[in-house]
């Protein structure tokens, strides 16, 4: 796993360990610098430059985007019986 792995994993875990609410989850982003490490893996692959570590890191960060939808797809879904 590469740093760049390790800091998106480790900016969503300290995120979901910091106890958000369900409206923070709702709302949580990665921060500029994460977002800017997916679009250049992102480039990285389109152009058929990426390196297998890279594809790697790109792949992990695909599934835990995954999750990552999921989670916040409940969490609206929460915020809609509690407002309802």
């Amino acid at each position: 796993m590469s740093v760049g792995t390790l800091y998106v994993y480790d900016e969503i875990i300290n995120f979901l360990t910091s106890q958000p609410s369900v409206e923070e989850i709702v709302e949580f982003k990665l921060s500029s610098a994460g977002k800017l490490r997916i679009r250049q893996l992102v480039e990285k692959q389109r152009r058929g430059i990426i390196h297998e570590s890279e594809q790697v890191e790109l792949d992990e960060f695909i599934r835990v985007e995954g999750f990552l939808r999921k989670l916040k797809v409940r969490a609206q879904r929460r915020l809609n019986t509690l407002y309802m």
